[in-house]
């Protein structure tokens, strides 16, 4: 078949719109690691639901799980500090207040911006991985996507190459995505069999944490780890696409002071927006394209359907 008679039977918007799936299909070919069969489509962006992680005091988490903190055990107790507060940095800045911090950020930016924005807690308060989950899936939420807000800790440090350099605490940050269905998390681990998995967006996760991993990196002197994949309970559960970053290492001594200073929330948060901007701007254009070629008086083969575009790689 010539390519005459292939443009012939579309108008030169219609052959606009199939340079841009084109280059959609690149893009996303690029960036996705995930099988995807089965996949939801992409589409438009209609509202964020943040998730910072941690919040509230032990006391309050046994409380709410029907246990006395007092009563429990030392690792119990120290299992509950842990779920609550999350890493510490050497100035004893707690993760709780770094992730609620950054997410309030987004949230007024995102505010200012006239576009709607939730989040799972707004003040220092203990709330539980189920009621998170559970607020990601209310049908108020439907077409919105979440971003999980953490940041890292780690024990290990990078072997010197040399006598003359000095070990160095990991740094930068990372994003995660749900594993593709089927598939191993970047640790290796097969998916959990003690809850299902509600997320199907897995063309969806993919470019968000596309999107996200870009705007973040250029933030000066960051490091980027990548994007990885595991079965953290907020991805599984969340029927929305999702991702969860760590917006660097609290145990590192030089990042985890960065992370507590206002000045670097506030780029993490202009980076998040950015990142969601970008985003919504790809799905809108996904879904445009997507509405004109499915109309009937356009003829397209299935290599061209931009479900199959979002869904095949």
């Amino acid at each position: 078949m010539s390519l005459c008679f292939f443009v012939s039977r579309f108008s030169w918007k219609h052959v606009g719109l199939l340079v841009v799936l084109f280059f959609a299909a690149v893009y996303l070919s690029g960036c996705a690691t995930t099988n995807t069969a089965g996949d939801s489509p992409i589409g438009p962006v209609y509202g964020v639901l943040l998730d910072p992680g941690h919040g509230g005091e032990p006391e309050e988490a046994a409380t709410q799980n029907n246990e006395r903190f007092n009563g429990l055990g030392k690792w119990e107790k120290q299992g509950y500090r842990e779920e609550c507060y999350g890493a510490i940095s050497g100035n004893g800045c707690m993760e709780k207040t770094a992730t609620l911090a950054v997410a309030k950020k987004v949230k007024a930016l995102l505010e200012h911006q006239d576009f709607p924005v939730a989040m799972t807690r707004s003040t220092d308060t203990y709330v539980s991985l189920n009621d998170r989950i559970a607020k990601a899936m209310s049908p108020e939420y439907h077409d919105w996507i979440m971003v999980s807000i953490h940041f890292n800790r780690s024990t290990d440090k990078q072997q010197a190459t040399s006598l003359r350099q000095k070990y160095q605490a990991p740094r930068g940050f990372e994003i995660y995505v749900l594993p593709g269905e089927g598939q191993r998390s970047t640790m290796g681990s097969n998916a959990p069999g003690c809850m299902d998995t509600v997320n199907s967006t897995r063309s969806g996760n993919m470019l968000l944490a596309r999107s996200m991993e870009i705007r973040l990196s250029e933030i000066p002197g960051i490091r980027d780890r990548g994007i990885r994949s595991a079965w953290f309970v907020v991805l599984r559960g969340s029927p929305m696409p999702s991702v969860l970053i760590e917006g660097g290492f609290m145990s590192n001594p030089s990042e985890g002071s960065l992370i507590s200073s206002d000045d670097y929330q506030q780029k993490l948060a202009r980076a998040i927006v950015a990142g969601i901007n970008d985003y919504r701007a790809h799905t809108t254009t996904f879904a445009h394209a997507d509405a004109i070629l499915r109309k009937p008086s356009i003829t397209a083969s299935k290599s061209l359907d931009s479900d199959y575009l979002m869904t095949a790689h």
